[in-house]
């Protein structure tokens, strides 16, 4: 039987930004054995990923569209990162949200 692997989608202003956030996620999954994907992309280029997403995860710097994408995915869950966890680069913490996120999805 073959494992589903969570996907994880980041989102920022550019794609940028998160690109670090994305590495230093996939090092802390990795030593936690936690088997996911996340990949990083600009709010504006959203549509056009395409990989399904199982969550939204917004930067800091486009949290003000938190309920413009709940609304345009309502099959997905969609949250927005604190301002301080993302900007310490916290990726124990983050991922730990995420974790949680997931699971109350299910």
């Amino acid at each position: 039987m073959r494992k589903i692997v969570k996907q994880i989608l980041l989102l920022c202003a550019m794609g940028m930004s998160t690109s670090l956030l994305v590495r230093k996620l996939e090092k802390q999954a990795a030593a936690e054995g936690y088997e996911c994907e996340i990949d990083a992309c600009s709010a504006f280029d959203v549509d056009e990923f395409q990989k399904k997403p199982d969550l939204i995860v917004l930067g800091p710097q486009v949290r003000h569209r938190l309920e413009e994408f709940r609304d345009k995915y309502p099959e997905k869950k969609v949250i927005a990162l604190d301002t301080v966890l993302y900007g310490m680069m916290d990726a124990k913490s983050i991922l730990k949200i995420i974790k949680k996120e997931l699971e109350q999805a299910e």
